[in-house]
């Protein structure tokens, strides 16, 4: 199942690139992460650990950044106004 964010981050675009399926496959092969965990940072409900976040950047080869991390969150959660 594909779900999408409502805004568009720097985080969300590169998943969308890779691909859930992607994400979790690059990032097994150095901490377990689930498809689950994915899908709940990209609707906000959570972010990654830290460890994880640096493991993010280092696969992205620099395409995301802590900081785009970290801000996706709070983006994705800002309720846009009436």
């Amino acid at each position: 199942m594909r779900r999408r964010t409502r805004t568009r981050t720097r985080f969300s675009a590169w998943v969308e690139r890779e691909t859930v399926r992607g994400v979790v496959a690059s990032l097994s092969r150095l901490t377990p992460v689930t498809k689950n965990a994915v899908y709940g940072w990209l609707d906000g409900r959570r972010e990654p650990r830290l460890s994880t976040a640096g493991f993010i950047v280092q696969i992205s080869g620099g395409d995301v950044s802590l900081e785009d991390i970290v801000a996706h969150r709070s983006q994705v959660r800002e309720k846009p106004p009436l």
